[in-house]
């Protein structure tokens, strides 16, 4: 997995950014740290299921996910993770939680899921 930017320290805020056209296989944002916050930003690619953002690892603690938007080909990774909050936002591929502990999933608009 390729990664656009990796969110490792504590208290880290990414705010109001576009990201655009993430490869597949691509995370655009992984956060492995502390209590980060990752809030109104716009996520596009042209094809394939990259995660748009990926909370990973058990050092992934306290992340808050709000206000954002990821396109169709974007969903929403949650690996490992305890803790966080993802909150009104857009996911266009969905959400994927696993081995995870404690995940508040509030309000939030799946627009491209499909059966």
């Amino acid at each position: 997995m390729k990664y656009q930017e990796v969110l490792s320290g504590k208290d880290v805020t990414v705010d109001g950014f576009t990201i655009q056209d993430a490869e597949t296989g691509f995370a655009a944002i992984m956060v492995t740290g502390v209590d980060a916050i990752v809030q109104n930003n716009i996520f596009t690619a042209e094809d394939g299921y990259p995660a748009g953002i990926w909370l990973n690892t058990s050092a992934c603690t306290g992340a808050t996910v709000s206000d954002n938007e990821l396109d169709i080909a974007h969903t929403m990774m949650v690996t490992g993770a305890t803790g966080a909050t993802l909150e009104d936002n857009i996911f266009g591929a969905g959400i994927n939680v696993d081995g995870s502990e404690g995940i508040d999933i509030i309000d939030n608009d799946l627009t491209g899921a499909e059966l």
